[in-house]
């Protein structure tokens, strides 16, 4: 795409937003009855306050939106979201691609409840059916003075769900869920059984949710290996032992096994025509182990300095076994890895204080990932230390003031420092040629401080401006630096233990419209980094083609976003979002891969006044991706898909003392369009086919029924 074409989508999406901006308001106005739209209160700073007083660009998706979706995993839910894109490699989970970057790169981290989730960029999001899910907070941009580490592109955080009526005087259940669901694509099934009450200081809330499901059916055939199955139990107790402090402990068990069908770590995957390479890789199983205490509490008293102080401490670990076929037409050529940990002990104290018109934030956390070496088995032989034991510490303290300058204009600015510890130890490594592509390896420190300065200013009471400038930085992951051999590939790997770590500077500026009835964002961001890592640099090693990590130099990303919401009557709402983004590596002159094109959603939903039954629209849209590094990627067609959804509540025709029930219907793909998404790899050295890149589903009607009594 040439620098005028990418004017021309800047001006599109600049002219879009501001017809949104001037019409709807307008439309809004003359629906006298529309119903108002609720105030989202967010904690992307840390603490609790409303959205549209932020200096940053967050987005947030609730229960209610992931139940309409129906999406069987949160990366689903998530996509569509302005700046957020996805990058599925199966059935079930995949890749978020958040600002032009994959979660597969460590440069968007999720965070639950606010604690840090180390251990597996690329499967993460596996671990965390939607039925566990309260809301989700996605800041878009750095976040690193607050986050820390990584924070380039944006922070997930995963915000659980709690149970109601924490300050009831008496103890009731009243937070039990029973879910069944199912999904035509695959042969789907789902249900989650929970049951929870809270009330006399004491609160509880435990289940279990199961998903499963076939291969599923693209409009072009079934996908082979797309299959999954997925088991997990949470419960939590809490004790509230004087009012406003709060004790809780929880604990999560998840098991997965699935098949990757494509893209990351599976490409070409295994959907190609007979005689050529079709490639198998299995997690079977993943296994996660978790248990968190945690602490909140408020009301400290008169002369008290601070306002508020949370604290948390948690141990995961998580265990893993991969089977790779690297070609089915030599089966008998496979291995078998096994993953064991990391285990991370991790925690945070934070404290908030007010002090005239300035508030703060006060912040420490750290974790520690401990991840021995991988073992290795090739046919079916004896597991053998394929990479070096590794250990990651971090530890960073923040502190964050919002200054209410004037009644119109607000002022932020936060700063951290980290210090980062990484060390490998070689000395278990059998295979004394992998041994040797190590030397030298050892411990490395680095003490990052980043910054970020914020602005809002009320323009007018229903116009706001704001922006910021942050800076960023990323230690390299210890599972980039342990990569080694083809445990991931059929390429060889050959380690770099001594890559410097990422930094990046981010300027955002936005404009935020709320009235009653309309809510509209406008962002754009402009963002240069140093040293920017590429884990697939190929090299040639020992004669033969392969890869390596490494550092490209210099990088830039930009781009603008927009969301959109407007209700044009009482019962009659309209969602837009819309995304362009722009990656060059500046050294080569070349794009960045994986960053999707012009893309955004389009949805027009109806709910009776009631709340009886709702009803809504969507169109998922991408121009064509032109714009590609060659090396790595292929032009891809745009697209359009609608779905339709439905949700009706049953519970009007139950007695009312025996369960509210609610029915979700979604048609997927309405039109049976066969489509990949524009961020999903393939491999160039083989034809495109329905799993390179992978096609996602076809027509499916997904179905679930909640009861809640």
């Amino acid at each position: 795409m040439t620098g005028k074409g990418a004017a021309r989508h800047v001006v599109g999406i600049v002219v879009v937003a501001a017809s949104v901006a001037t019409a709807l308001p307008a439309a809004a106005a003359e629906s006298g009855g529309a119903k108002p739209l609720d105030e989202v209160v967010v904690t992307a700073s840390r603490t609790p306050q409303a959205r549209t007083t932020l200096s940053r660009a967050v987005t947030v998706v609730t229960t209610d939106d992931l139940l309409r979706r129906q999406s069987p995993d949160l990366i689903q839910g998530l996509a569509g979201l302005p700046g957020i894109s996805a990058s599925g490699n199966g059935g079930y989970g995949g890749q978020l691609v958040v600002r032009g970057f994959s979660t597969n790169g460590f440069r968007a981290p999720l965070f639950v409840d606010g604690d840090r989730f180390r251990g597996r960029n690329t499967l993460e999001y596996l671990l965390f059916p939607p039925e566990l899910v309260e809301r989700v907070e996605v800041v878009r941009g750095p976040a690193a003075s607050l986050y820390g580490t990584d924070s380039f592109g944006g922070v997930v955080n995963v915000i659980t769900r709690r149970p109601a009526g924490l300050d009831r005087e008496s103890f009731a259940l009243d937070s039990n869920r029973l879910v069944l669901g199912t999904d035509t694509a695959n042969e789907g099934r789902h249900a989650r059984a929970q049951l929870g009450g809270a009330g006399g200081g004491f609160d509880v809330l435990g289940g279990f949710t199961f998903r499963e499901g076939d291969d599923y059916e693209s409009a072009r055939g079934v996908i082979p290996n797309s299959d999954y199955r997925a088991r997990v139990w949470d419960g939590a107790v809490g004790w509230t032992f004087v009012p406003g402090h709060r004790l809780e402990l929880s604990a999560k068990r998840a098991e997965v096994e699935r098949g990757r069908a494509g893209g990351v770590g599976a490409a070409p995957g295994a959907a190609n025509p007979p005689g050529t390479l079709n490639r198998i890789q299995r997690e079977d199983p993943m296994d996660e182990r978790f248990v968190r205490l945690a602490y909140a509490g408020d009301g400290f008293g008169a002369g008290a300095w601070l306002d508020r102080v949370e604290a948390t401490l948690y141990r995961r670990r998580l265990d893993t076994d991969i089977l790779l076929i690297p070609d089915t037409r030599n089966p008998a050529n496979f291995s078998t890895s096994r993953v064991p940990g990391p285990t991370v002990w991790g925690g945070r104290v934070l404290g908030f204080a007010t002090l005239g018109d300035v508030a703060i934030t006060l912040g420490t956390d750290a974790y520690s990932e401990d991840r021995p070496a991988s073992l290795q088995s090739t046919r079916g032989g004896p597991f053998v230390p394929q990479n070096p034991d590794s250990e990651q510490l971090a530890v960073g303290a923040f502190v964050l003031a919002e200054w209410r300058a004037r009644r119109e204009l607000t002022l932020s600015g936060s700063v951290r420092y980290d210090y980062v510890r990484t060390e490998l130890d070689v000395a278990g490594i059998a295979n004394a040629r992998t041994r040797e592509l190590f030397a030298g390896a050892g411990e490395t420190e680095n003490h990052p401080v980043v910054g970020s300065l914020g602005v809002v200013w009320q323009a007018a009471p229903a116009v706001a401006m704001f922006g910021n400038v942050s800076t960023a930085f990323r230690a390299p992951s210890v599972t980039e630096l342990v990569a080694v051999g083809t445990i991931a590939g059929a390429t060889f790997r050959v380690p770099n233990p001594g890559v410097d770590p990422e930094t990046g500077r981010t300027a955002e500026l936005g404009v935020r419209l709320t009235g009653e009835r309309t809510r509209v964002e406008l962002v754009a961001f402009h963002s240069e980094y140093r040293d920017l890592i590429d884990r697939e640099v190929p090299i040639r090693f020992e004669g033969a083609p392969a890869v390596q990590l490494q550092n490209i130099g210099r990088a830039r990303m930009q781009g603008v976003e927009l969301e959109a919401v407007v209700a044009l009557g009482e019962a009659v709402r309209l969602d837009a979002t819309g995304s362009w983004v722009r990656g060059t590596d500046t050294r080569a002159d070349r794009p960045l891969d994986q960053v999707p094109p012009l893309n955004g959603r389009l949805a027009l939903r109806y709910a009776s006044p009631e709340a009886a039954w709702s009803a809504a629209a969507v169109v998922d849209w991408a121009r064509r991706h032109e714009r590609i590094d060659p090396r790595l990627e292929r032009a891809s067609a745009g697209y359009g898909v609608v779905s339709l959804s439905g949700s009706l509540d049953l519970g009007r025709w139950l007695p009312r003392d025996l369960a509210r029930v609610r029915a979700d219907l979604v048609v997927d793909n309405l039109f049976d369009r066969a489509y990949a998404l524009a961020a999903t790899p393939e491999t160039l050295a083989f034809a495109t086919s329905a799993s390179n890149p992978l096609l996602q589903p076809g027509r499916s009607l997904r179905l679930a029924l909640t009861a809640e009594f």
